[in-house]
């Protein structure tokens, strides 16, 4: 029984996280089953439900990308502007932490892997980071800024030198500007005056020296002097430098300038102790740290000759942790920890100043921890490889709780006395705030859980009534470090709605559910766009124990005031869906045929006619056909019937049933216009309307005969449907051949074969493709034509006409054309006597390419023939005005199989179309 109640309270704590909607009384089963063991929500079963509910949180923090917000600050500082408050900033992040305290829960299963990684981050935060460190200061030298010279003011101290550039203006009653050159003797040439020497002065010296000569010379005159150009000087570079080195720089630079052009330092160089020789002795040392951090500068100007000395670092120590700048410093003898502290900037707001961590190499023996203050760093001197460690404030024993989820100040609160109630914690907040200033809307105060670390740091979840709680009821107690969740009641339990769907629904969807809530303000609400059925209206109900669907049909012209559940789905059905319209179908000779409603009364033929636009011109009025559909013995049965139209439509007897079809037909032979064209030597070409049973001949004969200039040997007649029929019947045979000659070329070659012939037979394929695409297939039909129409209405050319037929007749025409394989294919003058053979020798015979068992004529009326003997020994093949004779290509002989039969014929449709072609163009 126990087991069995269990089971009970266990199936009611998953449909409340997952969110199903309970009645009253289930919801309160559910909270005390909780509050009498909350340890219900641990259990296998529930842990998974509630981990699928975690992960769909856990996917709405990834969405809005909430970031951390640290109660105390840990890790991070900003070294630019450390006292700078970005406003907009600490706004979002309030907003982010808002977000993930509602997608924060307390019944998250933690997957190992990353508890693991947490724990792990805990770690690190107190360790040396990962991270490579760079050496303190590098990035001095990524400036390659040097001094603008044109812009500072020149050293009383500097030493002129050979080919400096001296300015010397004149102003009073003499006035000049001069540009003169330190020459290499050490002099300046003044005009109208002579040469002074200045190399070796100092520039204070030399603007004494020329003042006082030049105003010797010219009384009351002012003089101004300075340097525009400084001469170039080379020096030395050496020791742990990138690239080591002469390097000529200005007479002006210092060691900064130098170490730039040498590309900085090695990584073992020296920042602290840069020497500068002049005749060989040291003559500065220069603390690069003290011109970075503005403490000095390197005022000591190069000359010609000096040397510049980097040595190996002697003691490098890494400082890291909670100091503002984590890097490599370098340590001069006899300096502190505490002092490279301060070259770090310092220790962060969130730095433990009693916890110092030093790792220290001893006499290349052994490793030796050195734990001090930050005060006793400042007597511990740093050691080379020293590696020193700032740890952090340790937050673990704030006095506080964290709070989540349906409140207004989420976050960190602190607990001002271990083991107060929740009440007493609250107490002053309300009394200021009142609940509104405290707790969100819809707060669920049945019930809020406490997240706790017990003393053997393991976690336990408390379950509380929030209201008994704050009310002193229930004594529940705080400690640090809870984390206390508020909830919301629609993370509870689902708010009740109801669903509307069907295809006259204008808003069809979810609506909210509210008590007594009837099936009509429901349709009013969703509102509908076509007529509704009221007598099929689907209500959907689920049972509240077994949540089993319960269907039932709802007529709300009789049935008033339906009152609606919770959950419940409305199905909502057009009223000509259920209720279908009686139609009828009309076509034929109609101005509007097509399917229309006939009503529930006698509808007549005459109406339904009417209905449709009335007949048309073209009706016969002797025939009607309507047919009808009835069910016999469970089978659909047709029934014709055959009527007078003009019977028909007067009569009042002739009711439409549903689903009855009417055909009006045309009056016989009463077609639409159809014509033939008849183009060149005809007495009246153009166009002529046709009936059935018209022939050529009797068409001739009303466009006047043929003229006197006419050759009807050559006409050409086409037809609109053999197009399609030309080029189709061509593509296939095409398709045929290219799959002969590729099995062909893909068997292996035979004794006595060449595999050049394969080439061939594919470079042909490709020509004739090519041709095939260029060509226009006119659809010509090869008819034979007499000029004697009472003769041609005897003859097989008397064809039967068809709609689109045109006929072609050209002028006598009294040329031969010789066209292929031979030396000069032209054009030559008909003669009667000539045979085949003559107009190929006229065209200078046939090439050794040439197929002479394959040469064929394509008549003027479009008739094909091949020659009826071999051209060695004769044809007896007629040769005509305006024939076309083709000579093709001889095609090799591939594993036993014959092409040129195939290629000719492609060449005879070809030739025919081309030539058709060639007949209609000229007209």
């Amino acid at each position: 029984m126990n087991f069995k109640l269990g089971l009970m309270k266990l199936a009611a704590i998953i449909f409340m996280v997952i969110g199903i909607s309970l009645i009253a009384a289930e919801k309160e089963q559910i909270i005390e089953a909780i509050k009498a063991n909350p340890k219900l929500l641990e259990s296998p079963e529930a842990k998974s439900y509630l981990e699928k509910k975690e992960s769909a949180a856990s996917n709405v923090t990834t969405t809005v990308q909430v970031k951390p917000v640290n109660l105390v600050d840990t890790n991070e500082s900003n070294t630019t502007q450390p006292n700078r408050i970005n406003v907009q900033e600490i706004k979002e992040q309030q907003e982010q932490q808002a977000l993930r305290s509602f997608a924060r829960s307390p019944l998250t299963v933690e997957k190992s892997d990353e508890y693991m990684k947490r724990m792990v981050a805990l770690q690190l935060k107190n360790s040396a980071s990962p991270v490579s460190l760079k050496r303190y200061g590098l990035e001095f030298f990524a400036n390659k800024n040097g001094l603008d010279l044109a812009s500072l003011p020149v050293p009383e101290n500097y030493k002129i030198v050979p080919k400096d550039i001296l300015s010397v203006i004149l102003y009073g009653p003499k006035s000049d500007n001069m540009s003169l050159n330190v020459d290499k003797d050490g002099s300046v040439i003044i005009p109208s005056f002579g040469p002074l020497h200045v190399a070796g002065l100092s520039f204070g010296e030399a603007k004494k020296v020329i003042a006082d000569a030049l105003m010797a010379a010219f009384p009351n005159i002012g003089v101004t002097v300075n340097i525009t150009q400084f001469s170039t000087i080379q020096v030395t570079l050496a020791g742990e430098v990138a690239t080591p080195g002469l390097y000529n720089v200005s007479s002006f630079s210092t060691v900064k300038e130098a170490l730039i052009a040498a590309g900085g330092l090695s990584e073992n160089g020296s920042m602290r102790a840069v020497q500068i020789r002049r005749g060989g002795r040291t003559i500065a040392t220069v603390d690069l740290y003290r011109i970075i951090r503005g403490n000095g500068s390197s005022d000591t100007l190069l000359k010609a000759g000096d040397v510049i000395v980097v040595p190996v670092v002697e003691k490098s120590v890494v400082i890291e942790g909670e100091i503002k700048r984590p890097a490599i410093y370098e340590a001069k003898e006899g300096e502190s920890v505490g002092e490279l502290i301060g070259y770090a900037g310092g220790l962060k707001a969130s730095a433990n100043k009693n916890d110092i961590r030093i790792t220290r190499y001893d006499n290349h023996e052994k490793v030796t921890i050195i734990s001090v203050s930050h005060t006793d760093s400042y007597k511990k001197s740093a050691m080379d490889q020293d590696k020193v460690y700032v740890y952090g404030v340790n937050t673990g024993n704030l006095r506080g709780i964290t709070l989540y989820g349906n409140i207004i100040k989420p976050g960190f609160w602190p607990l001002p006395k271990e083991g107060m109630g929740i009440g007493e914690f609250f107490k002053r907040e309300i009394e200021q705030q009142g609940l509104r200033g405290v707790f969100l809307e819809q707060t669920y105060f049945d019930y809020a859980i406490i997240k706790r670390m017990n003393r053997n740091l393991k976690e336990e979840l408390i379950g509380f009534s929030l209201s008994k709680a704050l009310n002193g009821e229930e004594k529940v107690v705080l400690h640090s470090r809870d984390e206390l969740y508020i909830l919301n009641t629609a993370s509870v339990e689902s708010a009740p709605i109801v669903k509307i769907s069907g295809e006259c629904v204008t808003r069809p969807g979810e609506y909210r559910y509210f008590e007594k809530m009837t099936l009509e303000s429901l349709l009013n609400t969703a509102g509908s766009n076509c007529l509704i059925d009221p007598r099929n209206i689907t209500v959907i109900s689920r049972d509240a124990v077994t949540f089993r669907p319960k269907v039932r049909v709802v007529d709300t012209t009789t049935e008033k005031g339906v009152v609606l559940s919770k959950n419940d789905e409305i199905k909502v059905m057009g009223y000509y869906t259920s209720n279908p319209i009686s139609e009828a179908i009309i076509n034929g000779e109609v101005y509007k045929p097509g399917s229309y409603p006939i009503g529930d009364t006698d509808f007549l033929l005459r109406d339904l006619v009417m209905v449709a636009g009335g007949i048309t011109d073209k009706a016969s009025m002797d025939k009607v056909e309507i047919v009808s559909y009835e069910v016999e013995n469970g089978e659909r049965i047709r029934r014709v019937r055959n009527l007078s139209l003009i019977e028909a439509l007067a009569s009042d007897n002739y009711i439409i049933k549903p689903y009855d079809e009417v055909n009006i037909f045309k009056v016989p032979r009463w077609n639409e216009r159809r014509v033939v064209k008849i183009v060149g030597k005809v007495k009246y070409p153009g166009e002529y309307a046709i009936e059935d049973g018209d022939m050529l001949a009797d068409v001739l004969e009303r466009a006047g005969g043929f003229s006197p200039s006419a050759y009807v040997g050559g006409a050409v007649f086409t037809r609109e449907e053999l197009k399609k029929r030309q080029s189709d019947g061509m593509e296939r045979q095409i398709k045929e051949l290219e799959q002969r000659i590729l099995f062909a070329a893909s068997q292996p070659t035979e004794a006595g074969q060449n595999s050049a012939d394969k080439a061939q037979l594919i470079n042909l394929l490709s020509t004739l493709k090519e041709e095939v695409k260029k060509t226009t297939f006119v659809g010509r039909l090869a008819i034979s034509l007499d000029t004697d129409l009472v003769r041609l209405k005897k003859s097989d050319g008397n064809i039967l006409l068809k709609d689109g037929d045109t006929l072609y007749v050209p002028e006598r025409e009294d040329s031969v054309v010789v066209q292929g394989e031979v030396l000069n294919p032209n054009a030559l003058v008909y003669n009667p006597s000539y045979s085949i053979e003559n107009y190929i020798e006229r065209a200078g015979g046939l090439k050794n390419s040439a197929d002479s068992n394959n040469i064929f004529v394509v008549h003027a009326n479009g008739e094909a023939e091949g020659i009826k003997s071999s051209y060695l020994f004769g044809s007896m093949t007629q040769v005509g005005p305006g024939d076309l004779i083709v000579v093709p290509m001889e095609i090799a002989t591939v594993s036993r199989m014959q092409f040129a039969k195939d290629v000719t014929s492609i060449l005879y449709q070809l030739a025919v179309s081309v030539a058709a072609l060639n007949t209609i163009g000229a007209l």
